[in-house]
């Protein structure tokens, strides 16, 4: 698990595998854990799934 830092607030995120780069986005009220095994299905990508400000263990951005 990786945590940006921005304006003060974190926002944290997982990186996976090797290769060109896809993002995964979660929906409402949801967090990056919804894609579990999901991204194991690309191991030729980098797979970056963010929790999105205010979910998971991301902070609320003001």
């Amino acid at each position: 698990m990786g945590m940006l830092r921005i304006n003060s607030k974190v926002v944290s995120y997982d990186l996976e595998g090797n290769g060109p780069c896809i993002v995964f986005l979660h929906g409402y009220l949801e967090s990056k854990e919804v894609w579990g095994d999901f991204v194991k299905r690309f191991p030729n990508y980098t797979v970056i799934t963010p929790d999105l400000p205010g979910h998971g263990d991301s902070e609320i951005m003001d």
